[in-house]
């Protein structure tokens, strides 16, 4: 429903004398595919390119959920007097626990917003700042990501 109501969009928007530019998105790209393939696969617009940007919020909602999703399937094995059990590895006090993911979850939206037209490596280097300042690897932060050295 979502890639039939952009291509009608799009498709109006020429008898109203607009073109949309950029196509803002949520990770979803089944709607932009649709509008690509509009025209024989040259776009909505034959001469005009239309650009795919990602909305920050929905990348970093993503974030928080790929990390409780990894909580939930990272077990182990051990052995029992009644067989092996399985065990959650990230779970648990100390670990990967939601209030650390919706700190790391926050910081991660945090650190993408400050760097929005900094170069792809300052992004970088502050999404990583925000992991080894919610865990115990903070000084490794402190002596490379946070001082600007290298």
């Amino acid at each position: 429903m979502e890639e039939r109501l952009a291509v009608q969009l799009w498709g109006r928007s020429t008898d109203i004398k607009v073109r949309y530019c950029t196509y803002i998105g949520d990770g979803d790209c089944s709607a932009f595919r649709a509008l690509q393939q509009i025209n024989n696969n040259q776009g909505p617009y034959i001469n005009h390119q239309t650009v795919k940007e990602e909305c920050i919020n929905h990348v970093h909602k993503r974030m928080g959920t790929a990390l409780r999703k990894l909580v939930q399937v990272t077990t182990m094995d051990y052995e029992m007097k009644g067989g092996t059990k399985k065990k959650k590895v990230l779970s648990g006090r100390g670990k990967l626990s939601e209030p650390v993911i919706e700190k790391l979850q926050s910081y991660y939206g945090k650190a993408i917003r400050d760097n929005v037209g900094g170069s792809v490596a300052d992004m970088k280097k502050a999404i990583w700042a925000t992991f080894y300042h919610c865990t115990l690897l903070q000084p490794q932060c402190l002596a490379c990501l946070c001082l600007g050295e290298e």
